[in-house]
C-alpha cells in the first residue's frame, strides 16, 4: 500500500517558516492513501486551514478524520463544523 504523509501542523518549527507555513502547539497530518485521504488530528486550530491552503490540500476531499485523544484543542473543529 502506498501512502503519503504531510505534516500540516506541529510545534517544533519556528512560528513562521520561510515557506509561509505556520507552526503552533498541536499536531495534524494529512494521509493520502489509495483508499482515500484522511486527517490525523487537527492541531490547535490556528494554522491548519492556512497551511492546507499553502500546501494545496483540500480538506473537503477527506474520507475521514482520526482524533488521537479527547482534548480541548479539538473544540475548534466542532465549532467550525457547527456542532457546538
Amino acid at each position: 500500500m502506498n501512502m503519503q504523509l504531510t505534516i500540516l501542523c506541529e510545534n517544533s518549527v519556528e512560528r513562521v517558516s520561510p515557506t509561509g507555513l505556520l507552526g503552533e502547539h498541536g499536531f495534524a497530518c494529512h494521509l493520502q492513501t489509495e483508499q482515500g485521504n484522511y486527517l490525523f488530528d487537527t492541531g490547535g486550530g490556528l494554522s491548519l486551514l492556512h497551511n492546507c491552503s499553502k500546501l494545496k490540500i483540500d480538506l473537503q476531499q477527506l474520507q475521514g478524520v482520526f482524533l488521537s485523544h479527547g482534548h480541548r484543542e479539538y473544540r475548534w473543529l466542532a465549532t467550525a463544523a457547527g456542532t457546538t
